[in-house]
């Protein structure tokens, strides 16, 4: 099949986004959480294989990323073995699921 890309954005803040575009460029975070419904209707649902441009918070292009495992979970199933990939402040699950649940809720 042909590879699929996809261009994202990660942060809601210049500051954000660019403290995230740097973990995952020193290879400090290897994963990402997002809501299904808004992927969905940006038509970015990634499955394996898929590549993800992720871009500034100006839109530049900034690291190509290819999707290894893509996963379906509800909030209160993520573990420890999922958070194993955020970032280092956000591997613990009690912190995840702070900063994460304030993000989403804002963003709902």
């Amino acid at each position: 099949p042909e590879a699929r890309y996809a261009v994202r954005r990660m942060g809601n803040t210049p500051e954000l986004c660019d403290r995230l575009l740097a973990m995952v460029e020193r290879g400090e975070k290897t994963g990402l959480f997002s809501r299904p419904a808004e992927l969905e209707a940006a038509g970015l649902l990634p499955s394996p294989g898929d590549h993800v441009i992720f871009v500034d918070f100006a839109g530049e292009p900034r690291c190509l990323a290819r999707m290894e495992e893509c996963r379906l979970m509800r909030f209160g199933d993520v573990g420890p073995d999922q958070t194993a990939c955020e970032s280092p402040a956000a591997r613990e699950l009690a912190t995840w699921r702070r900063i994460h649940g304030a993000y989403w809720e804002r963003v709902l």
